[in-house]
Formats: structure tokens, sequence, C-alpha cells
């Protein structure tokens, strides 16, 4: 991201920023956001049957892309994305679902070190080659090859995780078909998928919406500096989350709520400590950053950033009441926050353009993230009301 910054035209960073936001939201139309359910059934499942679900999990998928593609099209087809990207849409989309399931289905089995290494393949490894060999000019400095380089990440990635998944032997890949157990899934995962895509529905409007009111050049300073703010969450992912919520979702399946206590406080004390490190980080180094840019739009735009740091600070301490609502499966709870906050967006959009419509969506986006964070606490609290959960 900071070399396309440097490199590339601002109009490049500006539909990248575009592009990744359509893959994010597109992750979850064709995933159907069924690994909430087939998590937790995995985890408390043994791994004699774990093929026989998997399979059944794929039937689904394929199902979901036929369905959605021709859909897809029509954001090409409105020129929200132009169709020379097409194809790198298509490929990098299906390739980063192979590579966010295979990795969910490892973190289930209490692989997360493995997950992580899949990741860093996935999203760390191919840029350690790739930004070299296009900052001294040895590849063409093109988005194209960007892609290319995103694919053949992704490629190693899917590699690695199935040399994992048949170190794990798991069978049951001949049994049938478990539909019963497909339907109970989709049951449970449409009403999570609604308010998914309602979240996320804010997060990749922002972009468009902002398009609208600005120019594709300010749409690209805002992606860098959310991809930037963004590197918290993708460290609380890889080195929090992804250790610690299944033994949360363990223990509270269990009923062992001493565990569970220990663990909830060794999250909250963890992603605390990482926010507060990280978030100092990120200020400091934000001004070297500018300077390496090196271009005026990031410094006549530089308040953008901190609208993305604070929407990010929030968005990461929401994830503590949003899993432990999770373990606790109350997904409506979490559903209907998430309807909610499209509306706390929209509305917040709408009142705010009229005093700036540079600001009205980040000012936006901050404040939705702020309602979500409240919103989750307080649902956490009231259902901890009956139960010994020590919250303090």
């Amino acid at each position: 991201m900071f070399i396309i910054a440097k490199h590339l035209p601002d109009e490049d960073m500006g539909m990248y920023g575009l592009f990744t936001s359509a893959i994010v939201f597109s992750l979850y139309a064709v995933g159907l956001d069924f690994y909430i359910y087939s998590t937790r059934e995995l985890i408390n499942t043994n791994k004699v049957v774990w093929g026989q679900f998997l399979k059944t999990q794929s039937v689904l998928v394929t199902l979901l892309y036929l369905t959605y593609i021709p859909f897809l099209i029509f954001l090409f087809y409105f020129d929200y994305l132009p169709w020379k990207v097409f194809l790198y849409f298509i490929i990098i989309l299906i390739f980063e679902h192979i590579c966010q399931e295979l990795q969910r289905i490892i973190i289930a089995a209490h692989k997360p070190l493995a997950a992580n290494l899949g990741l860093f393949a996935r999203s760390g490894l191919w840029p350690i080659f790739f930004i070299p060999l296009f900052y001294w000019g040895v590849i063409p400095r093109s988005l194209d090859y960007l892609f290319i380089a995103w694919i053949i990440g992704n490629v190693i990635s899917i590699i690695f995780y199935f040399y994992i998944l048949m170190e794990m032997r798991i069978s049951g890949w001949k049994n049938e078909i478990q539909w019963t157990w497909l339907m109970d899934g989709i049951k449970v995962s449409i009403v999570f998928l609604i308010g998914t895509l309602a979240l996320r529905f804010s997060s990749v409007i922002e972009r468009f919406w902002l398009q609208e009111l600005t120019t594709l050049k300010i749409v690209g300073v805002y992606s860098f500096f959310v991809g930037i703010s963004g590197v918290i969450t993708s460290f609380l992912d890889a080195g929090v989350f992804s250790f610690q919520y299944p033994r949360l979702i363990k223990a509270e399946n269990e009923k062992n709520l001493i565990q569970y206590n220990k663990i909830r406080r060794e999250l909250y004390s963890q992603v605390c400590l990482w926010i507060g490190g990280l978030a100092g980080i990120s200020l400091i180094l934000f001004k070297p950053t500018l300077a390496f840019i090196d271009k005026n739009i990031y410094y006549e735009y530089q308040k953008l950033y901190y609208f993305t740091l604070g929407t990010t600070i929030f968005s990461s301490f929401a994830l503590l009441p949003h899993y432990e609502l999770y373990a606790k499966k109350r997904d409506k709870a979490i559903v209907t926050i998430n309807i909610l906050s499209i509306i706390v967006f929209i509305l917040t959009a709408l009142v705010t353009i009229s005093v700036s419509k540079l600001y009205a969506i980040p000012a936006a986006a901050l404040f939705t993230q702020l309602f979500i964070l409240i919103a989750k606490y307080i649902s956490l609290k009231s259902i901890n009301k009956n139960e010994c959960i020590d919250f303090d």
C-alpha cells in the first residue's frame, strides 16, 4: 500500500481502495457467514466427521457463487469498477475465500500458529519480494502486477493450508451430504449474514459515497489511511483473537465459569495493551510515512487519518463484547446491533454532509463504530447480570 501510494497515480490508489472494499463485501456474500455456524460445530465435534461437514459446506459455497457472480457483474456494468480488473477480481475473490475458510478450519482445530503462518504467506510474504522489484522498476509499476502478486500469495497460502489439513488426518469425506445440518446452518447464518452485511455495507459504501461527494483521489488518500490504521485490527486477529476466542467458546460450552473468567481477563488485558501500543506506534510513524510518500495530497488531507485511527480503535474494542456475545450464542443481539449500525451510519452521514462533504463519511464511520461498541457492551452486561461473570 505504501508503494502504491508513492509510485502510482492517486486515482489508482482510489481504485485499489474501491476494489478491496468490493472484495471484502463479496466474501461475505459468497460465504453466507456460514463459518459462524460451522466453526462452533467443528470445535465441538470429533474430527472423524469433519470431512462430511466440510463437503456439505462446499455444496453451499458452489451454489452461492453461481448465484452471486451474475449480480457482481452490475458493479462493473455501472462503471463502479473498470472491466479491465474483472478477471483479477473473480480470481482474487475465489482464492481469498478459500484461504479464509481453510484458516478458520485450522483455527477450529486449535492450531492458531499454523493458521497465522498461512495468513503471513497470504498477506505478508509476497510483498517482501514484490516491493523491492516494484520499487526498483524490475517489474512495471502497475496495478496489474500487484494483483498478480496478490494471487501468487494466495496460491502459496492455499498449498500450505492443504498440507496442514492433510497432516490433521480429517476423515468423513465419503459420508453422505448432511442436508439437515446444512439447513440448520443456513437458518443460523442467514440471520447473522443480514447483520454482517449491514455492518460491512457501511465500510463498503463509505468509499463509493465519498467518491460521489469528493474525488477518486481523495478516496485513494482515505483508503490509504484506513489501511495503515487497520494494521491494529490485523495484529489483534493474528496475535490475540485467533488464539483466545476458540478457548472462550470451549469454556462457555463446557459452562466452566472459572476458566471463562480467566480467558476473558486475559483477552481484555491483551487487547488493551495491543491497541495502546499499536495506536501509539501508528501516531509516531504517521509523519515519517507522509514524508516517505512525499505527495502534497496526503499532507493536505492528513486529518482524515485521525478519523480512521479513531474508527479502528473503537472497532477493535467492540470485538471484545462481540466475541463474548458470539461465544454465548447471542446471535440476535449481534445481528440487531449490526442492522441498527447502518441506520446510524446513513443518518450521521446525511446530517454531517451539510457541514462538510469531506469529513461527513469519516465522521459517520467513527460515530457508527462508537455506537456498536457501546451497544454491544450494554447488551453483554445485561446478559451477564444473571451469570457469575466478573465484568470489572
